[in-house]
Formats: C-alpha cells, sequence, structure tokens
C-alpha cells in the first residue's frame, strides 16, 4: 500500500471504518468565525510501475464555515488503466462514472518549531483507497445534441453496485480533451458540492486520455499528470435558508470565482500482484453502455432522416466506421489486456508452487533429521535446534 503523509511513517492500512456513515450522518459542526484553514496538505507519492514521485502542497485560504474531513487518495494502478481505457473510448465526448473503494482514519504524528521549541503534533485524516468504477450511461438526446449527460439514477445504481461488493462511493470522474482542461467547470463544482453533502470524503476526479503512442514513449509510463482530483472548500457546503427556513437550490452565478471554492486533493498509486476480476467486468459493462449509446443514437438519426435517404447514408457511414474503430481500439486491445493478466497469473502460480515445493522439502529434510535425533543420531542440543526450526517454518 502507498502511504500519504507529511514525511512521517504511518502505520499500515487499517480496516475500513465500521461507523464511517454515522459518523457524517449528522449535522456538522461549525468552526469559530472568520477561522481560516491554513494548514498545508502535502503528498508524498512512492515510485511505482506507473506515476512518478510528486508532492502536491495545497492551502486552503476560504473561511472555513463547515468541517469537513482532510481527505487523501490512493488509487490502484488496474483502476487508472481501466479509467483511461474509458477515456479513450468516446474522443469526441466526455465520459462519466462513479469511484468506488473504502475510506479509513489514518494518523499523522511529527514535530513542528513553535516559537523555538519543538512540539509533537497529531493530525487526523482519511485516506480513500479507490479500487473499482462504474460507468455511467449517457441519454441519447444529449448525445446528439453534443452536450452529453447521464440518465438519471446512475448514482443511484452505482451506490447499490458498490454496496454488493462492501465498497462506499468514494466519487465521481468526468473526462476532458487533454490536461490543459483540468479547471473544473460550474456544472463540476455543482456536482461536487452535491458528492460531498452525501459523502463528506468525496473526491471529483478529471481525467485526460493518454497521448498516441506515436508521440510517446510509451502510453503508461506516467499516467500522474492525466489525473486530477479536487474537492470544495467546506465553506462552500454552508445552506442558505429563507424566510420560511427551507434550503435554498439555487444555480451557481456564471460570474463565480472557480478557483476559490475548490482544492486540489493529494493522491497516490498503489499496485496488486494479481489484477482485479472484477475491473474486467466492469471495463465489459462499459463498452456495452457505449455500444447501446451508439445503436440508439443511430436509431434516432434514421428516423429523424426517414424520408432523406442522402442523410441516412451519411448516418450508416458514419455508424460503420465508429463500429470499425471501436473494434480496433477497444475489443481487441481489451482481448491483449485479458491475455496479459493471464500470463501474469501464471507467471505468479508458477512461482507460488516453487516456493511451497522448496518449503515440502525444507519441512522433510527437518522431519528427517528430528527422527534420527530422536533415535540417539544426534545429540540432544541438536534435536532442539531442529524442532526450532521446524516451529518457525511452521509459524511463517
Amino acid at each position: 500500500m502507498a502511504e500519504i503523509n507529511d514525511g512521517v511513517a504511518v502505520d499500515p492500512p487499517g480496516e475500513c471504518l465500521p461507523d464511517l456513515h454515522a459518523a457524517h450522518r449528522g449535522p456538522l459542526a461549525r468552526n469559530p468565525p472568520g477561522a481560516r484553514s491554513t494548514t498545508p496538505v502535502r503528498a508524498h507519492v512512492p515510485h511505482g510501475a506507473i506515476g512518478t514521485r510528486v508532492l502536491t502542497t495545497t492551502t486552503a485560504t476560504a473561511p472555513v464555515a463547515y468541517s469537513q474531513p482532510d481527505v487523501r487518495v490512493v488509487l490502484l494502478q488496474s483502476l487508472v488503466a481501466a479509467l483511461l481505457k474509458h477515456v479513450c473510448s468516446d474522443a469526441m465526448l466526455p465520459v462519466f462514472g462513479y469511484l468506488g473503494g473504502h475510506a479509513s482514519q489514518r494518523v499523522v504524528e511529527g514535530m513542528d518549531m513553535h516559537e523555538q521549541q519543538q512540539q509533537q503534533h497529531r493530525h487526523d485524516y482519511l485516506q480513500c483507497q479507490a479500487s473499482d468504477f462504474v460507468a455511467s450511461e449517457r441519454a441519447v438526446d444529449t448525445l446528439l445534441n453534443e452536450m452529453p449527460a447521464e440518465t438519471m439514477g446512475s448514482l443511484e445504481r452505482a451506490t447499490l453496485l458498490f454496496r454488493d461488493r462492501g465498497l462506499d462511493c468514494i466519487g465521481w470522474y468526468r473526462s476532458v480533451p487533454d490536461a490543459q482542461d483540468f479547471q473544473p467547470t460550474l456544472a463540476d463544482v455543482q456536482r461536487q458540492r452535491h458528492m460531498q453533502r452525501q459523502y463528506p470524503w468525496a473526491v471529483g476526479a478529471l481525467l485526460a486520455p493518454p497521448p498516441p503512442a506515436e508521440h510517446a514513449a510509451s502510453a503508461m509510463a506516467d499516467v500522474a499528470p492525466l489525473v486530477h482530483l479536487f474537492r470544495v472548500v467546506p465553506s462552500f457546503l454552508a445552506d442558505q435558508y429563507d424566510s420560511a427556513g427551507n434550503i435554498i437550490v439555487a444555480p451557481l452565478p456564471p460570474a463565480m470565482d472557480i478557483a476559490s471554492v475548490v482544492v486540489r486533493v493529494p493522491f497516490a498509486f498503489a499496485s496488486r500482484a494479481v489484477p482485479d476480476p472484477v475491473l474486467f467486468r466492469r471495463q465489459q459493462h462499459m463498452l456495452m453502455n457505449t455500444l447501446a449509446e451508439s445503436r440508439k443514437a443511430h436509431a434516432l438519426q434514421q428516423a429523424d432522416n426517414e424520408h432523406r435517404r442522402a442523410a441516412c447514408a451519411i448516418a450508416d457511414a458514419e455508424y460503420d466506421a465508429f463500429l470499425t474503430d471501436f473494434w480496433k481500439s477497444n475489443v481487441v486491445e481489451l482481448s491483449r489486456s485479458i491475455e496479459h493478466d493471464f500470463r501474469t497469473l501464471a507467471i505468479h502460480k508458477v512461482h507460488l508452487k516453487r516456493q511451497v515445493a522448496d518449503r515440502v522439502r525444507a519441512l522433510a529434510s527437518l522431519r528427517t533429521k528430528r527422527a534420527q535425533a530422536m533415535t540417539g543420531a544426534t545429540s540432544e542440543a541438536d534435536a532442539g535446534v531442529h524442532r526450532q526450526q521446524i516451529e518457525w517454518l511452521l509459524g511463517r
């Protein structure tokens, strides 16, 4: 597991908080008026198979009206690879989805210099490990207008799927054309605000497609610049009420300074020896969603152009080109990914068999020596040493 800390060693990850939902279900505590959060948030990202060492420092300077947990995120490499495949499935329009995983409490202890004296400090934060995702289906009418939006109930369906696996919904994601468009939009801010009110640990993720293979040595060599995580500041979560005490739900002002209400979230990458088979099923479901969307959109185009043969022919040609490109860039690539996962699993299986065989031979040798010791072939002291070796091997 990758660690995220302030340069201080952190204990190994513990169990998921059993009462995490209950802890944030009640009213949020208010800070003193005018209080400002000036504690820098740092992320120490170790080297891995993908990604590079990143050190991000973010300071929230807006007045804090509601307390929110300090959140840091760990992304599985296999999950990031699957998300980037989803991003690449549609190079023209954005795709959407939700992230699932576990949230657990962490503690960082260290020393601060205060008035030329060292003082020990203790900082609690929530570490979210993202290990699963659910791709949202986009409404067909929004696709035709080139302003895609997910279908109603996407969040509820994703939450149920995560719950079946014993996971929490820890955020959502959206694709952007490239890494230069990582500035959240008003819709992103409104969506993240809604998510943080339901799940205080939730994060928003903006994902950019990797560069073409011909312009990069390896498309997956460094994915850290392709991922941007953010949250809204706690003061932006405060509700506004009318004279009757009802919550005012109003659209965000178009001229709002987005940079003043969002903060970046530090993240790190982690890896697993064996790929999670659930991610393969998620990718398969994502590809089926893409095919269903394209089929419905093509049917609507044919219905609109029923009496215009030229327009129907153009729509058919575009749909055929889409299917051809979809097969080459997604289905074939997924098949290669499955073959790679099977080879990786076979290598681990051979390695495990070798370890088991070595352990069995060592136990057999010690058993023979013990039998010789019991018959007087060796001294009693040697028998005790062999007995300790057997107990040590069995206890590993």
